[in-house]
């Protein structure tokens, strides 16, 4: 999924976007979170927040969203690469929403649930 965020962030920076701000700084934090606890998993540590990790990521995309979509109405000054940029990052966290309520939903849920009872 990163190629898309890739593409995203290009069309951003070459379009000199201001609506990446809160995007790049989400999205560094929740990667910062999630290395760490790769890292702490790597070394032993067995953690009970994977589900808090992938709720945030799931917090992540609904608030990049909900922090951006203010600048279809607010930054008249959007140039058209700005404004594709920005539809194509809601489509994409969209999709990344689906993906991960999916990945989420089959994991945490109880009816997806795989774990064996000892």
């Amino acid at each position: 999924h990163h190629t898309g965020v890739a593409l995203a962030m290009y069309i951003g920076v070459i379009s000199q976007s201001n609506w990446l701000l809160h995007i790049t700084c989400l999205n560094s934090f929740i990667h910062t979170v999630m290395y760490a606890y790769f890292a702490a998993a790597t070394l032993g540590y067995k953690s009970k927040y994977a589900q808090v990790l992938t709720s945030m990521q799931l917090g992540q995309f609904f608030l990049g969203i909900i922090l951006s979509v203010f600048n279809y109405w607010f930054q008249c000054h959007l140039s058209p690469l700005s404004l594709f940029g920005l539809v194509f990052m809601h489509a994409y966290a969209v999709g990344l929403i689906i993906l991960f309520f999916g990945l989420y939903r089959e994991k945490y849920s109880k009816k997806g649930s795989t774990k064996k009872t000892k």
